[in-house]
């Protein structure tokens, strides 16, 4: 999707607002956001050389090249 039909969508959005948005709001349900953090665990941190490797041979077998 390129940008001006981006916006066109979003004005037409803005008349026009999608079937759950409207129901939504007329039973008054929030829509819950989810909140990123960015704060790696101790156990995520640790990268070891067979997690690298594994993720060598995944990225191969999709079709990546590796080097």
């Amino acid at each position: 999707m390129d940008i001006p039909r981006l916006f066109a969508l979003k004005q037409y959005w803005a008349k026009n607002p999608p079937l759950r948005e409207m129901v939504q709001a007329y039973l008054g349900i929030k829509t819950e956001t989810r909140a990123v953090i960015n704060k790696p665990s101790t156990a995520c941190s640790q990268n070891t050389e067979a997690d690298l490797q594994s993720f060598i041979e995944l990225f191969q077998a999709a079709g990546g090249r590796r080097g």
